[in-house]
């Protein structure tokens, strides 16, 4: 076997023991168990256990960051543009969530506890997520369809959204319809960040034109019989 096969093996072998038990009690003795090597086989490939779990921590969120980074909402003209870019965005989350979700799941949890090399890989991450929302709502705050209010608050207000409802999504498990949770997700969040689209102004009804009065017609009034003698 190749080495870069024998490591994405040991890779495997470790989000199977974090499936199976969690990412708090992986050890290299169960590494190794699950991959069916000696421990030595290990640490050929990795300098510890931290670094095998930040490379595989790395291989989650590659996806998820890279469209994160590419999404770019500054030429939307309108909410119904601006949705369908983050719906993009959501979609490769989605898939991730459905394709690695008791994973992706522990890796979320270490990046919110902040534990271990995982949890700082996640953390820079979202902070960087963070900072990269914040700044597109403040170029863009007031022109187009936007309307973010304090740019910083509608930033960590969107990660915390994507983070909560990546748990719910967990949670789920089989159920987990990943695409109306991508939409769902894009639709609330051009909610927060787009103003609501102004009402066309409904057409006042025209005045019904008065009819004309008509002169009533006079009536033939009975001629009064002539009165004077008669001879």
């Amino acid at each position: 076997m190749s080495p870069a096969a024998r490591r994405a093996e040991l890779l495997e072998a470790i989000e199977a023991v974090i499936v199976e038990r969690g990412l708090a009690k992986v050890t290299v003795p169960l590494v190794v168990a699950q991959a069916g090597v000696a421990q030595g086989s290990f640490y050929r490939y990795f300098d510890d256990l931290d670094a095998a779990l930040g490379e595989l921590a790395q291989q989650v969120i590659a996806p998820i960051a890279q469209a994160a980074f590419s999404l770019d909402v500054s030429k939307a003209r309108n909410a119904s543009e601006v949705e369908r870019e983050l719906l993009a965005y959501y979609r490769v989350l989605a898939a991730e969530l459905a394709a690695r979700s008791a994973l992706v799941r522990e890796v979320l949890l270490a990046g919110l506890a902040g534990r271990g090399p995982v949890g700082e890989l996640i953390a820079v991450f979202l902070s960087a997520m963070r900072e990269h929302v914040r700044s597109l709502t403040a170029a863009h705050a007031g022109s187009g369809p936007f309307d973010v209010g304090d740019p910083d608050i509608t930033a960590s207000a969107l990660v915390g959204m994507v983070v909560g409802a990546s748990h719910e999504a967990v949670r789920a498990g089989e159920d987990f319809d990943a695409d109306g949770w991508a939409r769902e997700l894009a639709r609330a969040e051009t909610k927060l960040i787009c103003a609501p689209p102004t009402p066309k102004p409904k057409p006042k009804p025209k005045p019904k034109p008065k009819p004309k009065p008509t002169r009533a017609r006079a009536k033939n009034k009975p001629s009064k019989p002539k009165t004077g003698a008669t001879r």
